[in-house]
């Protein structure tokens, strides 16, 4: 509930504080600093569903699941990622 958190956000301005909750999208991230007031936000659901959550709008990444797939592993492969790190 985004407006609780405002208000415990108005309540306690001084103190650094982290939105979450039903965030889904990149938009989603930017309307929950706006409503919050809130210094951060996280996603627990969300990231694991879109990787690319806090890249920017949409258009900036891709969207097929399998192409995000092979970009990871190109990037896993170029680290020299242990593979045991690239099956979790």
């Amino acid at each position: 509930d985004w407006e609780a958190i405002a208000a415990v956000r108005r309540a306690l301005p001084e103190i650094p504080m982290i939105a979450n909750g039903s965030i889904y999208t990149y938009e989603d991230a930017q309307q929950a600093l706006l409503v919050t007031g809130c210094d951060a936000v996280m996603s627990a659901d969300g990231i694991l569903q879109n990787p690319y959550l806090f890249a920017g709008p949409t258009e900036n990444y891709p969207t097929d699941p399998i192409q995000q797939f092979n970009e990871y592993l190109s990037l896993a492969e170029a680290l020299e990622t242990p593979r045991r790190f690239i099956a979790m």
